[in-house]
């Protein structure tokens, strides 16, 4: 028997309930004796208890999983399978493919009906954007052999695909008689002075063309109407050809002002021509002769190419345009110039010279709208050294953002970039006292030049069916972009030109 309880001393406290882990066992004699188990909470790596809620949202989510896939009992299954359901399914199905017909139906009458778009024609290298015209000078200075290489940057920001090169007073004005060696040495040293910025050039995407264009004293600048009586003269320019797109020149200009007479005799020239430059080309590189004339020699040249394969780009001197103030003649005279590159891809230029020193002579306060359409035109454009900066200083043009400078480099840029001015079709659109207007179409897309040469005037665009919006793409005051402009009441200011684009809805 245990011994009593000390009188006044309280009972011990029971023992905890015991959990998971721990359980009692009694001993033969009756004495309890508790034996410790595992303890099931959790525990850390370092032996320290974690608290036990993670152990009991897993429970209960493994809980709420097995009820949730719970199989359908009789009676559910009884209901599910009934004709109201049933009917419900079906129904459902029936839509969805309904629906999925609807739409491929859809887009099958959409992709049937949607215009297809104009495949870009490709382009060579001298349809892609203007050319550049510098004649050298015999003195060692900014347009000498190598100081044009120091002027190739400026040039790269012009923003020109080629640039043609005229060699100095000394080729041009002395004269080249027959099996002259002295002046075809001097053409091998002008070619290999060259080299440096031909390399230089080809890096920058911009290609060389060399004027060859023969000056012979007893005929001045006739040589062509009686090249033929000459042909050892004849034997010495086309050695020179050969020399010149050997040496990796990419094309040869040759002015011709005066025609000769044997149509047949220049058929078997330009041909001649046409087999050199095919000679030396190759389908990364192709090598042209480009040919300055009138465009009133255009009837001439046609008979005489025909059925005559190979390259030859004919660049028309538009000098008309300059002396002439009447709009309805400028009209004319670009209405006809397109009639010709609609037959074939030519070039054009405003004057035989500078451009900027006729537009100053008789339309200063015009300067800029002549320079948009000289870069809006269909065809190659061909300006002249100097007409970028108005044959004035390049420092009052340079530090300037609003010069004319600037306004032919964005011009340029644009003649690259938009589609419309490479390859779109030229449509007069207005042509009154002061206001020439045209536009450049290309698919969808197309953009309106509006040249204003008198006082101020509102004009309704949309009356000759375009949109009532465009934005502008420049402004012959201003290089601002993205103006949205009403062409339901238009105001053009004096003296300003516009270049606007905009898009013809299905």
């Amino acid at each position: 028997m245990g011994s009593p309880e000390p009188a006044g001393r309280s009972p011990p406290a029971p023992a905890p309930a015991s959990n998971e882990g721990e359980a009692e066992t009694s001993s033969g004699s009756g004495s309890p004796a508790a034996v410790a188990l595992p303890s099931s909470s959790p525990r850390s790596a370092g032996g320290t208890e974690r608290p036990a809620g993670g152990l009991a949202k897993h429970q209960s989510a493994r809980l709420s999983l097995t009820q949730a896939t719970k199989a359908l009992g009789k009676i559910e299954l009884q209901i599910a399978s009934g004709p109201q359901w049933t009917w419900i399914r079906r129904l459902l199905f029936g839509l969805f493919w309904v629906i999925l017909i609807c739409l491929l139906a859809a887009a099958l009458v959409t992709i049937v009906q949607t215009p297809e778009c104009k495949t870009p024609p490709k382009l060579e290298w001298w349809q892609k954007g203007p050319m550049y015209r510098v004649v050298l000078k015999s003195n060692r200075g900014i347009r000498d052999p190598k100081g044009i290489l120091r002027q190739l940057q400026y040039i790269v920001q012009l923003n020109v695909v080629a640039i043609i090169l005229v060699p100095n007073e000394k080729l041009n004005q002395t004269s080249r008689t027959p099996n002259d060696s002295s002046s075809f040495q001097y053409i091998m040293d002008y070619i290999y002075d060259l080299k440096p910025f031909l390399k230089a050039a080809s890096k920058h995407g911009i290609k060389v063309v060399l004027d060859f264009t023969p000056f012979y004293a007893p005929l001045g600048n006739d040589i062509w109407t009686s090249i033929d009586q000459d042909e050892d003269f004849l034997s010495t320019l086309l050695t020179e050809f050969h020399f010149g797109f050997r040496e990796g020149v990419d094309g040869i200009f040759l002015k011709i002002s005066a025609l000769n007479s044997k149509k047949k005799f220049m058929r078997e020239l330009l041909k001649t021509w046409k087999e050199i430059a095919s000679k030396y080309s190759s389908s990364s590189k192709k090598r042209i002769f480009i040919i300055g004339t009138n465009m009133e020699k255009y009837d001439y040249f046609a008979s005489v190419l025909v059925n005559v394969h190979g390259v030859i780009i004919f660049v028309y001197y538009l000098s008309a345009v300059l002396k002439t103030s009447k709009i309805t003649e400028i009209a004319l005279i670009l209405n006809d110039y397109y009639q010709i590159v609609q037959n074939e891809w030519s070039g054009f230029s405003l004057s035989e010279g500078h451009i900027a020193s006729m537009i100053l002579q008789k339309h200063e306060n015009n300067f800029n709208l002549y320079a948009i359409l000289l870069f809006t035109m269909p065809g190659t454009p061909l300006f002249y050294y100097g007409d970028e900066i108005a044959l004035k200083n390049y420092k009052q043009h340079s530090e300037d953002p609003q010069s004319t400078l600037s306004l032919f480099k964005a011009l340029a840029k644009l003649r690259i970039e938009e589609s419309p001015l490479l390859y779109g079709d030229f449509y007069l659109l207005l042509n009154t006292t002061n206001i020439l207007a045209y536009i450049r179409q290309w698919d969808q897309m197309g953009i309106l030049i509006v040249l204003n040469f008198g006082v101020s005037v509102t004009y309704n665009f949309t009356s000759v069916y375009l949109p009532s919006f465009a934005f502008i793409l420049s402004k012959s005051t201003e290089l601002s972009q993205c103006e949205l402009i009403n062409l339901q009441n238009m105001t053009i200011e004096a003296n300003v030109g516009y270049i606007l684009k905009y898009f013809i809805p299905e």
